[in-house]
């Protein structure tokens, strides 16, 4: 398993700190959402990640190694590679706009200006005929798709222009014409064409009688007729022979992801979709479905190996075909970025880590995240493990919360435990509906066999109906459970706090509020703050009166058992916070968790600051402590599993060098 540190030392401040070193690691996998092959060397591959950054192998996909630096968003949407130089290459990101390298990914750099708050990157597309002219679909940061905009540049991407071109619904797909320079864009409201290098725009309508086509996800050009122009949509494949002029639906399958024709022979397209890949080799007349049980969502040929296709996918990283499909095989060794829902460590055996893996299910590392083993079984191999939870038992219990809001299949949903260290499961046998969505387990520190599981209720064509806390007594022998009175849109139970100085006193984090039981979940009441939502919740072990949660942007802290709460996020981004962790044996050492990153606060929260992470900040999804190391946390990113140490904790100036014994 490859891995590799990251040694940073930080500005000197108020407070002198010690650099932050991370270890990341995997699983190996990754979220592929864009994939790019050297036209000149067809074994050089790069892939863009949704949040470990960008990648690249040198062998056809047999090691990969991480080619990131200088970018400082993780998440990259679109790669381009210029025809002509292709060691220049041009990654668009989620929210900071667009990125160049000119020396093969060995470094980067920002290329935005003109583009103002347009910083989220959907599709860039190159002219062939002239490289320095690229075209870029991007929307705005704050309001998303309401507000999105054609840019282009004709320098490289020194200087952007925005087009004179109305977009509904945002953009997701480019394509020029080699020959004519023809620009097609695809939009949420349908295709749209220009063959005045953006000066002006017609909209090709796939119905005459249509005022706005269908969400337009992918864009083809045949390069020997490039009047056949393939668009993939929301609706299926639709084909057009006339440059746009007319289309067909070619194919009425589901949601089309991606597309690629075979260079040499055109008439062969493979199409990705929700419900798997398929393939023609006559232009769309007629179709097979291809074996592939990967979640495809970029498609690639190598131009100079016939046959030859990679594959970006949702989970599984990057796959390959070397029979034109039909077949196809794991290519990802060293990609490890995979997006990491949960992390639990073992209070018995430290060096044993759980991860939950998004769609991908449960893995362990017994060597503190060097290699890694997946624990799932069939039936729960593929579900979104949203939470886990090991108690301090011989041999270790482990509790996985799962459930996806976005899945329809229902034996995705609920929680299962494992008695043996994972090596076996089961269901529990409570009385739980299999649509449940589970993001929260506590177990009691006094009494292990005895646990607490939220639910976010059922869900109904993704919205969740209220949210039940279920007991365990017994080990999770038997289960009972008592509904929080919530209303039925809301996001249910988000974060389950014990105090361990009195194990019947529990507290909720919901999206209505914060709740409170003092008899072990049998009664609930609503503390405070109905109108809020809130994502993660964490209780001082040593002063138990006082607790942590975050809401929206902010992070609050009572010190009345949850009475009264203030405002403490100096230092935090406007970025939401998901999980929260106080240090046992230093509580006023506070972990957060973010969308942009983790923190640290080391008086409580008076004050934060940005624990580094390289030159990318990945969204921090969970936290767990290492307890016989107080400086040494694991975080669950988007990026991998990260162990982070701190080493030690920042000191005043006026403080000696030397460390408290408790340290």
């Amino acid at each position: 398993m490859a891995f590799f540190a990251v040694l940073l030392v930080l500005p000197t401040g108020e407070a002198i700190h010690a650099a932050d070193v991370w270890t990341i690691s995997g699983p190996e996998a990754a979220d592929v959402r864009a994939l790019a092959i050297d036209p000149k060397t067809p074994t050089t591959i790069y892939v863009g990640t949704a949040g470990g950054g960008i990648f690249k192998t040198m062998d056809g996909g047999r090691q990969w190694h991480g080619a990131s630096r200088g970018l400082v968003n993780g998440y990259v949407s679109v790669l381009v590679i210029d025809p002509r130089h292709p060691r220049i290459l041009y990654a668009g990101t989620d929210n900071q706009g667009v990125f160049k390298s000119t020396d093969g990914t060995a470094s980067w750099h920002a290329i935005n200006h003109g583009l103002d708050r347009f910083g989220a990157i959907w599709a860039i597309s190159i002219d062939p005929r002239a490289s320095n002219t690229l075209y870029a679909l991007a929307q705005e940061l704050e309001t998303g798709m309401a507000h999105s905009a054609l840019f282009k540049t004709t320098d490289g991407g020194r200087t952007w222009y925005v087009l004179d071109m109305q977009i509904e619904y945002g953009g997701r797909a480019l394509a020029i014409d080699a020959k004519s320079g023809a620009v097609y864009a695809g939009t949420g409201s349908g295709v749209h064409k220009s063959t005045t290098g953006g000066a002006s725009w017609s909209f090709l309508r796939f119905k005459k009688s249509d005022t706005r086509g269908p969400w337009v996800t992918a864009l083809a050009i045949d390069p020997v007729r490039p009047s056949t122009v393939y668009a993939g949509t929301d609706f299926g494949l639709f084909r057009s022979r006339d440059g746009g002029e007319s289309w067909e639906i070619v194919n009425g399958f589901w949601t089309v992801r991606a597309l690629a024709l075979d260079p040499h022979a055109p008439q062969t397209v493979h199409v990705a979709t929700e419900d798997g890949l398929l393939r023609t080799r006559d232009g769309g007349k007629h179709w097979i479905r291809l074996d592939s049980a990967f979640g495809l969502q970029a498609l690639a040929y190598a131009r100079s190996s016939p046959s030859t296709l990679y594959g970006g996918t949702s989970g599984d990283g990057v796959i390959k075909s070397t029979t034109d499909g039909k077949t196809w095989q794991l290519a990802s060794h060293g990609l490890a970025s995979s997006h990491i829902q949960s992390v639990a460590v073992d209070p018995a055996a430290p060096k044993t880590i759980y991860a939950g893996v998004y769609r991908r299910s449960i893995f362990k590392s017994v060597d503190q995240g060097s290699s890694w083993e997946n624990m799932s079984p069939r039936w729960l191999d593929g579900a979104a493990v949203n939470v886990l939870a090991v108690a301090h038992t011989k041999p270790a219990t482990i509790y996985a919360g799962t459930g996806d809001i976005w899945s329809a299949r229902p034996w995705r949903g609920g929680w299962a435990m494992s008695s043996d260290e994972g090596h076996t499961w089961r269901w529990p046998t409570a009385n739980f509906d299999e649509r449940s969505v589970v993001q929260t387990i506590a177990i009691d520190p006094i009494t292990p066999t005895t646990a607490y599981v939220g639910t976010n209720g059922i869900v109904v064509q993704g919205i969740t109906s209220g949210g039940t806390v279920f007991r365990t007594t017994d080990g999770g022998a038997t289960w009972t459970g008592v509904r929080l009175d919530l209303p039925l849109q809301s996001a249910g139970i988000y974060g389950l706090e014990i105090d361990p100085a009195k194990p019947t006193t529990v507290y909720a984090a919901t999206g209505k509020g914060i709740f409170k039981s003092t008899d072990g979940a049998i009664s609930w009441q609503l503390l405070a703050l109905a109108d809020k939502w809130f994502w993660a919740l964490a209780i001082d072990p040593a002063t138990t009166a006082t607790l942590y949660a975050a809401t929206g942007f902010d992070i609050l802290k009572s010190t009345d058992a949850g009475q009264t709460w203030t405002v403490v996020s100096d230092g935090m981004p406007k970025a939401v916070a998901r999980a929260l962790l106080v240090d046992p044996s230093s509580t006023n050492t506070v972990y957060a968790g973010s969308d942009d990153g983790l923190f640290v606060s080391t008086n409580g929260g008076a004050v934060w600051r940005r624990v580094q992470a390289g030159p990318m900040n990945t969204a921090v999804n969970a936290l767990a402590i290492d307890p016989t190391d107080r400086n040494t946390i694991y975080a669950a990113t988007d990026a991998g599993v990260s162990r982070v140490h701190l080493g030690d904790q920042p000191r005043s100036r006026s403080q000696t060098a030397a460390e408290s014994p408790s340290r």
